[in-house]
């Protein structure tokens, strides 16, 4: 199920910066450049170390991880391992400099992210696949909706939806015993609502929970006909 993980320690040894405990191996790079000796080191703990702390308080897709790095590498600020804010450099910089040592820090941002990712798909505290699995079956128990609407969060979550297709062919989800259970539990709300309103008002609310047109024109034709 998508309950929160177990908050990691920060020495935790994936994430302490040390080679020989599983950090990637910086040393064949030189200082001084981003991406590269100390301040590649310094963009990696700091990143792993944001990304337990995210995991501790609840799972996260690959792509939902990638962009929440991305976000906090903007809070930083910092430049090619020199301690200097970025927007600072970029304004004592000259032309094809400041735009040079942009394109360097933005490849060394990816880099680091691209290493933090596949650090903690290693130590599966990241798996897609994992969690589009126990997304679907934590939905249908706690918060039923169409297969339709399912493919649409997970998609927003990142979900390739090539896995999302073969998860949903590999896996037979009875859309209408879900959908009249759903609509027979609306129709109690609706009770005192005029009887022409009913109608359109399930039609509405199956379709907002992702239920596919025939499915929903089923449901009405069953419970009004």
């Amino acid at each position: 199920m998508l309950n929160s993980y177990k908050r990691f320690g920060k020495k935790a040894k994936h994430c302490s910066g040390t080679v020989s405990e599983g950090s990637p191996n910086f040393s064949k790079y030189g200082a001084g450049e981003p991406g590269s000796g100390e301040f590649a080191k310094w963009q990696y703990e700091k990143l792993m170390g944001y990304a337990l702390f995210l995991l501790g308080i609840r799972r996260l897709t690959s792509q939902e991880m990638v962009l929440r790095l991305r976000k906090r590498l903007k809070k930083y600020g910092r430049a090619a391992g020199n301690g200097e804010n970025i927007d600072d450099v970029a304004e004592n910089a000259n032309g094809a400099d400041a735009e040079d040592s942009a394109k360097k820090t933005a490849v060394a941002n990816e880099t680091a992210i691209e290493k933090v990712i596949e650090r903690l798909k290693e130590l599966k505290y990241i798996n897609d696949t994992e969690y589009l699995s126990d997304f679907v079956e934590n939905r249908l128990k706690l918060k039923p909706k169409g297969v339709r609407g399912m493919k649409f969060e997970l998609m927003k979550k990142g979900i390739k939806n090539e896995d999302i297709d073969k998860y949903f062919s590999e896996n037979e989800i009875d859309e209408t015993g879900i959908a009249l259970d759903l609509a027979e539990r609306k129709m109690k709300s609706l009770a005192r609502v005029p009887k022409d309103k009913q109608k359109s008002r399930l039609i509405m609310f199956l379709t907002s929970r992702g239920f596919k047109g025939q499915t929903v024109y089923d449901i009405i034709d069953k419970l009004f006909n």
